[in-house]
């Protein structure tokens, strides 16, 4: 859900745009309440369940890292809450409990399945045009083929791009040189606060750090057989 409000999945557009004091050159599209209301309401669920406090964050990536924890803190104690009922019902109320929406489309609240019923648990690319048939309205209807709709390739790899996608190289000077070596190469570029930002996935940041571990262990290594060599 963050993603869906958030589709780079890892940058604070509000915090670049405080320290910038510029504003982003396009404004982002309209969320709708109920997107926002939902991931509130799961995420302050789940914080309340977490071992590690702090307030929920809404950057995407942090997000899914914020509502694992609370999960595992929820599985680590599970036979202690099982064995109180207001832990139970608790529970029950976030994860498990239906909010049918009214004659209106408005709910009465908002938990775990209620989200996944709405939005499922992977944002999905939009699928493929189909045709465009007349609606009863005699107004074109666009048709769309949902066969061909994919899962984008983010949960538990999320989109990363600036002080994050440094963070995960070491510095930004060693991920500028990974890029101009063709080391990585960005997912897409996106424009954050007027800034052009490239945003790389994060196992392909860890990938090529564990490389560039490894070759200098070895470059290591062979220096030191080479000094014992001289030595004897």
């Amino acid at each position: 859900m963050r993603s869906k409000i958030d589709p780079t999945s890892a940058i604070v557009y509000e915090d670049r745009a405080r320290r910038s004091g510029s504003a982003p050159v396009e404004a982002g599209a309209p969320v709708p309440a109920d997107l926002l209301d939902a991931s509130r309401a799961v995420q302050i669920g789940l914080w309340r369940w977490s071992p590690q406090g702090g307030w929920p964050r809404s950057d995407a990536a942090e997000a899914f890292d914020d509502a694992e924890a609370a999960a595992a803190g929820i599985l680590a104690h599970l036979d202690e809450r099982l064995a109180d009922e207001d832990d139970v019902m608790s529970l029950y109320a976030l994860l498990l409990e239906e909010h049918k929406p009214n004659d209106d489309g408005v709910r009465s609240g908002w938990s775990v399945v209620d989200a996944l019923n709405v939005w499922g648990a992977e944002r999905r690319e939009r699928p493929a045009e189909e045709a465009v048939s007349p609606s009863r309205a005699l107004r074109p209807e666009r048709v769309f083929d949902e066969s061909t709709a994919t899962p984008i390739a983010e949960q538990g790899d999320p989109l990363l791009g600036g002080p994050q996608a440094a963070a995960e190289a070491g510095s930004l000077r060693t991920l500028q040189r990974w890029a101009q070596r063709g080391e990585i190469e960005p997912e897409r570029v996106v424009y954050v606060a007027g800034r052009r930002t490239p945003v790389f996935r994060r196992s392909v940041l860890r990938a090529a750090r564990a490389r560039m571990d490894a070759a200098r262990a070895e470059r290591a290594e062979d220096g030191r057989f080479v000094a014992s060599e001289e030595s004897a």
